[in-house]
């Protein structure tokens, strides 16, 4: 195939097909069973333009049970998340402005229509976040982002709010089922902190 479109009008580059087992290693433990002993169609490296620079890069295969796509490459945030929605991948709960440094794993299956599993990172550097119930954007100088089953981790996290700036750890729900899983959590610390200034963002 020389181009696919689909939605969000994400343009592919030449997708490439072979036939039987996979020659590149399955990274993430949650797709390793996925296709195991089965046949399977691989799909060579292709182009994913995702609004950065540079294109990223995806690989992986099929089975008739299920799949396993390996993205790597830089992408522009606000472009990844529209296409994670219009993919039906879950995505942090509020708006991401940069570009990042992704290494990440979808992986699912055909039957039941299940839900698509993403694992992975990614490297962010002067990100622009507007985050619900705060009134000035939060502004990431650097941190790396893990993404797990229900949850966006923010390690070694550098950022600013206002004036005052913060370093530490972050935690936001991908999907909310409930008051609980809707929680999110911070471990963070700053030199100097101006109450009222906090008090009104």
């Amino acid at each position: 195939f020389r181009r696919v479109l689909f939605r969000s009008n994400l343009e592919l580059g030449t997708l490439r097909f072979s036939a039987g087992p996979s020659a590149r290693p399955v990274r993430q433990r949650s797709a390793a069973s996925i296709g195991q002993g089965q046949s399977r169609i691989n799909l060579d490296s292709f182009a994913i333009p995702l609004g950065a620079a540079s294109a990223a890069s995806g690989s992986g295969w099929l089975s008739t049970k299920g799949y396993n796509l390996q993205l790597q490459g830089d992408a522009d945030l606000g472009r990844l998340l529209q296409v994670a929605r219009a993919t039906g991948i879950a995505g942090p709960r509020f708006g991401l402005f940069g570009t990042a440094r992704l290494d990440v794993a979808l992986s699912g299956d055909w039957a039941g229509f299940a839900r698509v599993r993403t694992f992975g990172k990614a490297q962010v550097r002067s990100v622009r976040a507007e985050v619900p119930g705060i009134a000035s954007p939060v502004l990431i100088q650097s941190a790396q982002i893990e993404l797990a089953d229900n949850q966006v981790l923010f390690h070694n996290l550098t950022a600013q709010i206002g004036k005052s700036v913060f370093t530490g750890e972050a935690q936001f729900p991908r999907r909310c089922n409930d008051a609980a899983s809707c929680a999110s959590g911070f471990d963070v610390q700053a030199e100097t902190i101006n109450v009222e200034e906090l008090n009104a963002l």
